[in-house]
């Protein structure tokens, strides 16, 4: 999985629908997985802005308000 500027994607409706459509129905039926790399407490959110901007992590962060 890749990322992408949506706002490009939404000015050209024709072509974004069913774009969307297609990867929302993958990650549906579980074709698709996103790459956790590293779950933050919330409490340390300016760690994990840090960390990302610092190019230290790899995937997606989660930030947690249950810790």
């Amino acid at each position: 999985m890749i990322g992408f500027w949506l706002i490009h994607l939404l000015a050209r409706p024709g072509l974004a629908i069913p774009m969307i459509g297609e990867l929302l129905g993958a990650v549906a039926a579980g074709e698709l997985e996103a790459t956790i790399g590293d779950v933050y407490p919330l409490s340390e959110a300016p760690r994990a802005h840090e960390d990302l901007i610092a190019r230290r992590t790899s995937g997606k962060l989660l930030l947690d308000p249950s810790t």
